[in-house]
């Protein structure tokens, strides 16, 4: 990941990593970095295998992908810190945030 890191600084661009399922204690070690930004599920989003993993609706059952809807999930939450970094690399970072309208849709309950 140091590498990665270093390469996107070399590069001008940044590093946006979605955790699918459960977080992996070793990306908390990049979070302070300026190029790697963290994206995942909301607070309270059944994340694990056995979670959304095993929801039919949302994974493809017995390959574990996202379905369909599972991507269309998946980009919904993970838009704003896109959005967030190409804000940034087109205005200066005090006035960059992520447009309103790409705020995280709540996501289906179990």
């Amino acid at each position: 990941m140091a590498a990665l890191l270093a390469e996107a600084e070399r590069l001008d661009c940044d590093v946006v990593v979605w955790e699918y399922y459960e977080p992996f204690a070793f990306l908390r070690e990049f979070a302070g970095q300026p190029r790697f930004h963290l994206a995942g599920w909301p607070a309270g989003f059944d994340r694990r295998l056995e979670g959304w993993g095993r929801d039919p609706r949302l994974s493809i059952p017995g390959d574990w992908h996202p379905t369909a809807a599972g991507n269309a999930l998946v980009a919904r939450h993970l838009a704003p810190a896109v959005l967030g970094v190409l804000g940034r690399a087109e205005a200066p970072a005090s006035s960059a945030s992520a447009p309103a309208s790409a705020a995280p849709a709540a996501s289906p309950s179990k």
